[in-house]
């Protein structure tokens, strides 16, 4: 029984983050065809019947798929316990809107540091963290099941312990996800 699937909508993201292995920006992506949401619903449907419960969306950024309405509607319907997968810098009011229209069971946020300069560092943008400490506020607020999971790399681990104490701030605790450490580009030292 496929208890748990995934699906890999986009490629897309918002963000230019070096150690990421998926690494398309929007502009690239524009041309490329993405599976359109009947496939990912034909899919869902067939593991729905064979008995798959738990679906994770992921991307590049997800939100950036351009029929996540329809996506979401369609397995909202067949029942699925869906997790979310998003980078929470495109979360405004608007999506916190749209969250709780659509109601996934968890939205996974990826943290990447906690400060600003890390975001830039990093992900090549200047307001990130920001950007995430307020969607954060917004979806705890309207009571949103919000999980962070750090993203850990050697150009932000010293931000550690700043990012467990922000996770720690908003009643969260602070999942690492360790499948990019070290990146693909390091060299034996694991510096990139």
């Amino acid at each position: 029984t496929p208890f748990f699937g995934q699906f890999e909508l986009t490629p897309s993201c918002n963000l230019d983050c070096h150690m990421c292995y998926i690494k398309h920006s929007e502009r690239a992506c524009a041309d490329k065809a993405l599976q359109p949401a009947k496939f990912w619903l034909d899919i869902a449907e067939k593991a729905a019947e064979e008995g798959m419960l738990v679906l994770s969306l992921t991307g590049g950024e997800t939100l950036l798929y351009p029929e996540l309405d329809a996506l979401m509607d369609g397995l909202t319907r067949m029942g699925f316990l869906i997790s979310f997968n998003t980078n929470g810098t495109l979360i405004d009011e608007s999506r916190v809107q749209w969250f709780l229209e659509h109601r996934p069971t968890k939205i996974n946020i990826s943290l990447y540091g906690a400060d600003d300069a890390t975001y830039e560092r990093l992900c090549g943008l200047k307001d990130g963290f920001t950007r995430v400490s307020t969607a954060m506020e917004r979806m705890q607020a309207e009571g949103l099941n919000v999980y962070l999971n750090a993203v850990i790399v050697p150009e932000n681990v010293e931000q550690l312990e700043a990012m467990n104490a922000y996770a720690k701030s908003r009643n969260l605790d602070l999942h690492c996800a360790s499948y990019i450490m070290p990146p693909l580009q390091a060299d034996k030292s694991g510096r990139m």
